[in-house]
């Protein structure tokens, strides 16, 4: 079982997070903490499709 934001994740929750990462990783621009950690211990083979922290840190920069 994952948790977001202190809230519980449901199965069919992870199962949608999995397939987002894996099927839509060159779309995805920012993952706070908390979804990097999900990624890195349901399926630590994905954290490579992530964006680097570095792209993270940029977008909070640009948003301001």
């Amino acid at each position: 079982m994952g948790f977001l934001h202190d809230r519980p994740l449901s199965p069919e929750e992870l199962e949608l997070i999995r397939r987002q990462v894996e099927e839509g990783a060159e779309v995805i621009a920012a993952v706070d903490d908390e979804m990097r950690g999900i990624v890195a211990r349901n399926w630590p083979h994905f954290l490579a499709k992530l964006p680097p922290e570095e792209e993270k840190v940029l977008a909070v920069l640009k948003a301001d």
